[in-house]
């Protein structure tokens, strides 16, 4: 025998009967309020950042400090390229010698 569950909505006639309680509809107008406030101090970088949260460590990054002083940033990264360049030359190689 199926398991049968009944919902029953609010029925919206112009009066004050909505989907969302008084507790639920608190919260979502506390929480709007705080987002406003959190987000009108915002500037360009800052909603960049929200989108590309890379900004937000580029805008953060010690370049003298990691980059410079300390190479152990810019050896990994060729290193790491070094790596998707060798994957990409296989995969063109493979791809050429299909076409053949």
């Amino acid at each position: 025998m199926p398991l049968v569950v009944q919902v029953a909505y609010p029925i919206s006639d112009g009066s004050e009967t909505t989907a969302l309680g008084g507790e639920a509809r608190e919260f979502l107008n506390h929480r709007t309020h705080t987002l406003k406030q959190q987000y009108s101090t915002y500037g360009f970088l800052d909603w960049a950042a929200v989108f590309l949260p890379c900004i937000a460590w580029l805008r953060k990054y010690n370049v003298r400090r990691n980059l410079i002083v300390r190479t152990s940033d810019l050896l990994l990264s060729l290193y790491s390229l070094q790596f998707m360049h060798r994957a990409l030359g296989l995969a063109c190689a493979l791809a050429d010698r299909a076409m053949q």
